[in-house]
């Protein structure tokens, strides 16, 4: 049985201890498999505790920001998200483009943004503290030159850690009951 995270908008994020970074120049990508179950604009899928330099958000059914230390573009879906349509979003590096995909990388959205920055993540559901996601995530995975750096998904059911399957950066619940 797996578990997931279900976000409920006001006060639930995952602070990520050991932040996970995909290097200067380096091709990876960001995996965040989720539901939405609001349709709030701005929700946020990830992003830094500390500011807005890398980030993440959902600004509305049918376009995504993304900001990576300095560079941002707002991707437009090629279809709008639906409220508890499930989703795959994959922001790829490659060659120093970042580009939109789903999980069998075609393309959500016709805009790429150009940026070979180091890219740090250190929070799930919200960036800076706020603009919080409202649904259910299943995971949230990071690869470097096809590496996981980071395999953020639940399997025990337990509401204190969300448990890194790559590593030991296990991320921690904020305002989570404490049985998902």
């Amino acid at each position: 049985m797996a578990w997931a995270l279900q976000f409920d908008g006001g006060n639930d994020l995952v602070n990520i201890a050991s932040p996970v970074t995909i290097g200067f120049g380096n091709d990876g990508s960001i995996s965040v498999p989720f539901k939405r179950t609001d349709t709030s604009n701005g929700q946020a899928l990830f992003g830094d505790q500390s500011g807005t330099n890398n980030i993440c958000q959902i600004l509305n059914a049918s376009q995504v920001f993304f900001r990576v230390n300095g560079s941002s573009v707002t991707f437009n879906l090629t279809a709008s998200l639906i409220l508890d349509g499930e989703y795959v979003f994959k922001l790829k590096r490659v060659s120093n483009t970042w580009s939109l995909v789903d999980e069998f990388d075609s393309s959500l959205a016709p805009e790429t943004v150009g940026n070979n920055n180091t890219v740090t993540i250190n929070q799930i559901g919200a960036f800076n503290g706020g603009t919080l996601f409202h649904g259910r995530m299943d995971g949230f995975i990071v690869e470097e030159l096809g590496t996981e750096l980071q395999s953020l998904i639940n399997t025990t059911g337990t509401g204190s850690t969300w448990p890194d399957s790559v590593g030991s950066a296990d991320g921690s619940l904020v305002s989570f009951p404490t049985d998902d």
